[in-house]
């Protein structure tokens, strides 16, 4: 299953994703894209390296 996070003026939206071990696939604007599968349960907090106050987490369950 693929969950969509967006980047705009305020950051990222949403700025809590939860997904099921083995999913994982967002979208980066510009029309770059990265997948990334988390193969086990966790928090992972991620922010943008232009603009560090730009945080958001990952939830895998």
């Amino acid at each position: 299953m693929m969950h969509d996070v967006t980047i705009g003026s305020i950051g990222f939206s949403p700025s809590t994703v939860t997904i099921k071990a083995g999913e994982g696939s967002p979208t980066l604007s510009g029309g770059q894209s990265f997948f990334r599968v988390f193969a086990s349960k966790g928090t992972v907090g991620y922010h943008c390296h232009i603009h560090h106050e730009m945080t958001a987490t990952v939830v895998v369950t």
